[in-house]
């Protein structure tokens, strides 16, 4: 694992780098810079400033002494790669110009920078592999040996085995943004929000990885608003997810683990969502907390959840998360929250400042309802109850859409029952037209209507 990079040298034509490893080891590098001069004086500083992710300067071009600065490798070969292929299309152009002035321009020499970068970009998958979730020499002190015939002994190697290694990061790829921008036009009550969820690309141009990192989030709405549908199509587009339900009386060993001492111990769910899907454990899993405003938060009680709240959504304290069961220090610091919660009137304020983005999400109106969120959930009926799709009709009758929407009272949840009950009694010869006569319709508003007391109680979505 790298430890430091240092620009240790700074002249006309070349600047010394040496990328110093933790092992002790290092390796100097010779970067020339000659190629990089031109006319334009201020054009190598312009170039630089616009290579370095957000703006940080990694050396000026306009410098006559050396300086030495920390910094991420791959950040360092990033911005030189950028840097340099600016540059070599403006000598690619120049090239042109003086060949067809009979220049006697050297061609061998000018990609002599673009292959050592090749080269160092090698380097960077060889030797700059993410470093593993926790420390093996730590976990090998705490267990200097395991006895697999016994029952803990067991858990905590396979907790081991589970977290070992190189771990993975989720990325912003294009399917996943294309995914998430299709989330979006079917919850217009969220639209508002995408930035949140979808960096622009601008940024992600000029980032030097695409590793998903968000802000804690905090999504709160009343039960019909969509909120826990909307997340849950989040999951299926991150793929890589755990979620937390935290009602029903849940207690901090829910997420921490609990002690080797206790009957059928075992470790927490935080450790649990890194765990290894195929060969490498998960850095960054997207982890639900569903139900956050259920939770006790009364001090000294088991359920009490200030404190792990403390403790997980703060990246610093959570890079040294100790689970109560495997003990040894894990980086959790890159995990995923998203929180959900009806009300936070009962959300202590120290927790709810762990949340720097709350989404509070308005109602549908009844236009969305008999619009986008219908045609949604009659998309979503057909696949769930394995409808052919030739056997319905491709969208919902105009008049039909107003008979849901009395007979569900304005709450989507209600809906697939609803659906099912016009298919049923508008089949006729193996056809479901979703088209009632009045009497069959008057009869679905009855029966809908029988067991419902008052018009405005919400139903969870």
């Amino acid at each position: 694992m790298l430890d430091t990079v240092e620009v240790k040298e700074f002249q006309d034509d070349y600047c010394l780098i040496t990328i110093k490893y933790n092992t002790g080891a290092y390796i100097d590098y010779k970067i020339d810079i000659e190629t990089l001069k031109n006319e334009d004086e201020d054009a190598p500083g312009r170039a630089i400033h616009a290579a370095i992710s957000l703006g940080k300067q990694v050396f000026d071009f306009h410098r006559e002494d050396g300086f030495t600065e920390e910094l991420d490798y791959r950040s360092l070969i990033m911005t030189l790669a950028k840097v340099l292929d600016n540059y070599s299309e403006l000598y690619m152009q120049e090239e042109a110009e003086e060949e067809e002035a009979s220049s006697d321009l050297d061609e061998s020499d000018e990609f002599d920078n673009l292959e050592y970068l090749n080269h160092l970009g090698e380097l960077t998958k060889e030797q700059n592999k993410e470093p593993p979730l926790f420390d093996e020499e730590k976990f090998r002190r705490l267990y200097p040996s395991l006895d697999e015939k016994k029952e803990n002994d067991l858990k905590i190697q396979k907790i081991h085995d589970a977290l070992s290694g190189s771990p993975e990061y989720k990325e912003y790829t294009e399917e996943y943004i294309d995914g998430m921008q299709k989330i979006f036009d079917m919850y217009p009550n969220f639209k508002e929000y995408s930035d949140i969820f979808i960096p622009p690309k601008e940024l992600l141009g000029i980032r030097t990885d695409r590793v998903i990192r968000m802000d804690n989030i905090l999504i709160v709405g009343k039960p019909s608003c969509g909120k826990s549908s909307f997340v849950n199509r989040i999951c299926e587009i991150y793929k890589n997810f755990y979620r937390i339900s935290l009602g029903n009386g849940s207690v901090n060993f829910t997420l921490m683990g609990d002690d080797k001492g206790y009957d059928k111990s075992d470790c927490g769910d935080i450790l649990r969502s890194m765990f290894k899907k195929d060969d490498a454990p998960i850095a960054n899993p997207l982890v639900i907390l569903d139900e956050i405003d259920k939770v006790s938060y009364s001090s000294g009680l088991a359920s009490d959840f200030s404190g792990t709240f403390s403790i997980l959504l703060e990246k610093n304290n959570a890079k040294y998360f100790s689970d109560n069961f495997f003990k040894v220090e894990v980086d959790a610091s890159n995990i995923n929250y998203i929180a959900i919660a009806n009300d936070i009137s009962g959300i202590p304020e120290h927790v709810l400042s762990r949340f720097p983005i709350k989404i509070f999400v308005r109602d549908y109106t009844e236009e969305e309802i008999e619009t986008i969120v219908l045609d949604n959930q009659y998309r979503e009926w057909i696949d769930k109850n394995k409808i052919c799709v030739n056997a319905v009709p491709p969208v919902i009758p105009k008049k039909t859409r107003k008979l849901i929407f009395e007979c569900s009272h304005g709450h989507p949840r209600e809906v697939p029952a609803v659906l099912t009950r016009i298919a049923v009694k508008s089949i006729k010869n193996s056809f479901a037209s979703f088209r009632l006569p009045e009497k069959a319709a008057n009869e679905m508003r009855r029966l809908f209507d029988s067991g419902n007391q008052s018009k405005s109680r919400k139903i969870g979505f």
